[in-house]
C-alpha cells in the first residue's frame, strides 16, 4: 500500500507561535510512519514558508529555522508545494495538517487557501474557522 504524504504545518505569524511548535512536535511524534510520509512545513514569525528536514526535537525548541530549510510556496493550479531553493521542484501532498494557532490557522485564512488549491486538509473548513 502506498504511503500518503502528510504535510504538518507549524509556526506562523501569531503570538502563539511557540505553542504551535510544541503542538506540532507532539503530533509528528505520534504519526504512524508506516502509513504516512511526513513533510514538515514551518512558517516563521515573519511569514516565510520553509520545508524543514531535520530533527523533530528542534521544532519544539524553535531551533528548526537554523537547520536544513528550503523555501517553499504553493502552486494553486496543481495543489502542490513548490520548493524554491537551488532547484525548483514540486512536492505532491495528499493531506495537509495545519497545527497553527491564532492567525492563519484558526481564522480560516489557511483553510481558504487549501479550498482554492482543491486539496485535502485536517480540521474545520474555512467558513467554520473564520466564525
Amino acid at each position: 500500500m502506498k504511503k500518503w504524504t502528510l504535510c504538518v504545518i507549524f509556526g506562523g505569524k501569531s503570538e502563539e507561535y511557540e505553542v504551535s511548535l510544541r503542538s506540532a512536535y507532539a503530533i509528528i511524534r505520534a504519526i504512524d510512519t508506516e502509513k504516512y510520509e511526513v513533510v514538515t512545513l514551518g512558517i516563521t514569525k515573519g511569514g516565510e514558508w520553509y520545508i524543514y528536514e531535520g530533527e523533530t526535537e528542534k521544532i519544539a525548541s524553535g531551533e528548526w529555522i537554523c537547520g536544513k530549510v528550503t523555501p517553499v510556496t504553493v502552486d494553486i493550479s496543481s495543489g502542490c508545494l513548490l520548493a524554491t531553493g537551488k532547484e525548483i521542484y514540486a512536492i505532491h501532498i495528499d493531506l495537509f495538517f495545519p497545527v497553527l494557532h491564532g492567525g492563519y490557522g484558526e481564522n480560516g485564512e489557511l483553510q481558504g487557501l487549501f479550498d482554492i488549491m482543491g486539496v485535502r486538509y485536517v480540521g474545520c473548513g474555512a467558513w467554520a474557522s473564520h466564525l
